[in-house]
């Protein structure tokens, strides 16, 4: 039982969000009930869709990433012009570009926002 416990509880946590329909499937399963054929299928269903969707936003993950080169110079102008605020934003930026991490939509704004001051 320890094993089917776990099982439909990983797949559950692993659709990620959180509905009616799966929060009382989790308490079944919680309250140590067997789910029926139907229920494990929609789940079954629930979880490749979620699978299928995290694949997809996982290419578009790699489209949010920024080019190192334009960050490093956009760091060049504000060092020359001597932003100090920019630079430090620039520099955390561009640490987290560098390892492959897409930028915050705060962060996607704040390099828009000097892009126009550079200009």
């Amino acid at each position: 039982m320890n094993y089917y416990k776990n099982k439909w509880l990983n797949i559950i946590s692993e659709i990620g969000g959180s509905d009616n329909e799966l929060e009382r499937l989790q308490h079944l399963i919680l309250g140590g009930k067997e789910l029926s054929q139907y229920q494990e299928k929609y789940l079954l269903e629930r979880h490749q869709r979620s699978s299928k969707e995290r694949v997809e936003s996982e290419s578009n993950y790699q489209r949010d990433v920024l080019d190192i080169e334009e960050i490093r110079d956009m760091w060049r102008w504000a060092n020359r012009n001597r932003k100090l605020k920019m630079m430090e934003d620039i520099e955390r930026i561009g640490k987290y570009t560098s390892k492959g991490v897409p930028p915050t939509s705060s962060d996607k704004l704040l390099i828009s926002y000097y892009k126009l001051n550079m200009r």
